[in-house]
């Protein structure tokens, strides 16, 4: 009962409404975590009195508060270490006070909006969250047994501060450095470059990265200042540079990589780089035989078959996105219905090329009536995560960890594709038939998508914008943009996939009529 009397100033337990708290507070023979959780609680309602009275407590000449009307014995005069303390520094002890004791479930930190506090058995983490519709944000954590200081508090508060100046500029802030050190990491080589991509790509991918690395960005190569560099300097050190181990597509993986590098790099709110064009529009070659072969729709038609008929339907839904918006594989696996506009016909896609930070992506009606039914169905069900006004946030959710997106499509895939080689084999296929599966991959499905547009006599502009990208300057001065015409183009693509393959006409309905539950 200490921490309790230890709230009331010098020790006062003789007033009457102090007496009668702490006299309830006995009766309802709370444990040690329970009155720790309660000393912390009232630490905090003690923040929001101060900040109320702040004015009268600092504004005037005089110490003494009444606390029961009527008699001077009543009257109990406050030290001067009272008085002198600023609502800044109370308020912080008051924050590290409640850290310190939290303990229960999440806990939004009062003060402090978007930022709320969880304990697990082992530790207590800070984290953010944007207008609570968003994913929670690991800021940062502690040992649950960790004694805070005033430099951990002065370190989050700091962070919510960065937190909120990101969010009010509507700027990118889930980088963790940024938020908590409110520095910035520069990226002058290509060996910096390198290592930075190097830290954001799964492990297989990374060894991939390094052997590119190490093959054409290794000693000097590798120092060689980004900012010195025009494409006609880049290409000459790096794209057409002798090397005796160069292999034929590596030309083509040092175009991906750098480009994808130096993109990551520019959307990092963390990261300083400055880079002028490397890579002319075009550069990539189209000679090595992985490029040659565009995938056929048959293709994509039985892997999305496959998947509804193996019960992976999140895939065959992926699948079909990819197809009829013509998003890349990433982008769609991690897409948000906040950024699917059913009404204007368009799918909103990240991008650091564009001022909105978003380019638009034009879909076909068909596309429309099956996202309607899907979401309808979502907002319905209860184990899917929704934002404040009972939306579902992410169109392709875990079903094992609620408010992340799930991980699984890609291992989905990979069994998709051996059900149907296993099937092609019984059936005695032709080595072409089974290559056409082996060697189809998420990836190819712009190729195809590419093909189908010129199939329907869409412009080479109207091509490139219904693919997500920016159009050369001769090809936008043909043909109409709009995302209404370009819809119509997509709308025709479809027909055209549907005229020759039934089956998939007859499996869009299904998903329109809610015959198949996703």
């Amino acid at each position: 009962m200490d921490a309790i009397e230890n709230l009331v100033l010098n020790g006062h337990v003789a007033n009457q409404k102090v007496r009668a708290a702490r006299n309830n507070v006995l009766a309802l023979g709370l444990n040690k975590s329970e009155l720790n959780q309660l000393v912390a609680e009232l630490a905090l309602a003690a923040t929001d009195l101060t900040n109320m009275n702040e004015n009268a407590n600092l504004g005037k000449n005089c110490n003494v508060v009444n606390i029961a009307a009527g008699t001077a014995d009543s009257q109990i005069k406050l030290s001067s270490q009272v008085i002198t303390r600023l609502p800044n520094e109370t308020k912080d002890l008051n924050i590290k006070e409640f850290i310190q004791t939290f303990e229960g479930k999440p806990k939004v930190l009062k003060g402090y909006p978007g930022m709320s506090i969880k304990v697990s058995r082992k530790e207590k983490i800070i984290q953010l969250r944007d207008d609570g519709d968003g994913q929670y944000f690991k800021l940062i954590s502690y040992p649950v047994e960790h004694q805070f200081t005033k430099e951990d508090i002065q370190t989050i508060i700091d962070a919510h501060k960065r937190f909120m100046d990101r969010r009010k500029a509507k700027m990118p802030w889930r980088e963790r450095g940024y938020l908590l050190g409110g520095s910035y990491r520069e990226l002058s080589t290509f060996h910096d470059l390198f290592e930075f991509y190097k830290e954001l790509a799964s492990k297989k991918r990374a060894g991939a990265i390094n052997r590119i690395q190490t093959r054409y960005f290794s000693g000097q190569w590798g120092e060689k200042i980004m900012a010195n560099y025009s494409i006609a300097t880049f290409r000459t050190d790096y794209l057409d540079r002798y090397v005796s181990s160069r292999r034929k597509s590596d030309r083509n993986e040092i175009i991906k990589m750098v480009r994808a590098a130096v993109n990551k790099a520019k959307a990092s709110e963390s990261i300083k780089i400055n880079v002028q064009e490397l890579i002319m529009r075009g550069e990539r070659s189209r000679a090595d035989k992985t490029d040659k072969t565009i995938p056929k729709m048959s293709t994509l038609t039985q892997f999305i078959i496959e998947a509804y008929k193996s019960g992976y339907n999140s895939l065959g839904l992926k699948l079909i996105i990819q197809f009829m918006a013509s998003t890349r594989e990433a982008n769609t696996n991690e897409r948000q219905w906040s950024r699917v506009n059913l009404d204007d016909l368009s799918i909103e896609v990240p991008t650091h090329e564009s001022k909105t930070g978003f380019r638009r992506h034009p879909i076909p009606e068909r596309l429309v009536g099956i996202l309607s039914t899907e979401k309808s169905k979502q907002q319905r069900d209860m184990n899917v995560t929704k934002d404040c006004n009972g939306e579902p946030l992410f169109m392709f959710e875990s079903p094992y960890n609620r408010g992340k997106v799930d991980t699984t499509l890609n291992k989905q895939f990979r069994n998709v594709k051996a059900s149907l080689l296993a099937k092609k084999e019984r059936l005695g296929s032709t080595k072409e038939d089974l290559k056409s599966i082996s060697s189809f991959t998420q990836h190819r499905i712009r190729d195809l998508v590419e093909q189908a547009l010129l199939d329907v006599s869409a412009s080479e502009g109207q091509k490139e914008k219904c693919l997500g990208r920016l159009p050369r300057e001769q090809a936008e001065s043909y043909g109409n943009h709009s995302i209404e015409k370009l819809s119509e183009l997509k709308d025709r693509m479809v027909e055209k996939a549907e005229l020759e393959f039934p089956e998939l006409k007859a499996l869009f309905q299904r998903l329109i009529d809610k015959e198949i539950e996703q």
